[in-house]
């Protein structure tokens, strides 16, 4: 399971055969990069708003709330 942010969006990427982004290269991904990662964000968010009594959203699962916390961190740029 990826633990972060840009691993998610790793995994993904490269089930598209696209080109993984670095850590250099997150922020200022265009293109399909791009997509994916406002897919994922979109994708996670929809689910913590429609079901937020799930038991991953609280603070007892720390590999996707560090995921959720990166989002939330890279929307407030």
């Amino acid at each position: 399971m990826a633990t972060t942010y840009l691993d998610l969006t790793n995994e993904v990427l490269r089930e598209l055969n696209e080109i993984p982004l670095t850590s250099a290269n997150f922020a200022s991904a265009v293109g399909l990069q791009q997509f994916v990662k406002d897919a994922i964000n979109k994708s996670i968010f929809d689910i913590a708003n429609e079901e937020p009594q799930l038991p991953f959203f609280t603070a007892g699962e720390p590999r996707l709330m560090s995921v959720v916390n990166q989002l939330l961190l890279s929307l407030e740029d």
